[in-house]
């Protein structure tokens, strides 16, 4: 017969302890990826969308996006 109270390798843990069930477990790297894809699906309704300039170009009949980068000021009239 074994002693319910005895020591284990852990001397505060216990299997009756609540202390010791999920509440003290690292969460899974599966749990750790589900967070974040929900975290950045939520950014989403929150960071607005991005546009590329785009021009008219002629020699093909159609508007085409811009290929370089191109920094907008958010306040032009403070821009050097």
């Amino acid at each position: 017969m074994t002693d319910q109270n005895a020591p284990s390798g852990d001397p505060g843990a216990s299997e009756n302890d609540p202390a010791h069930g999920l509440a003290s477990r690292f969460p899974t790297a599966y749990t750790i990826l589900f967070l974040l894809i929900i975290f950045v699906a939520a950014l989403t309704w929150i960071i607005p969308a991005g546009q590329y300039d785009r021009v008219m170009n002629e020699e093909i009949g159609r508007e085409v996006a811009v290929a370089a980068l191109s920094r907008r000021s958010r306040n032009p009239g403070l821009s050097r």
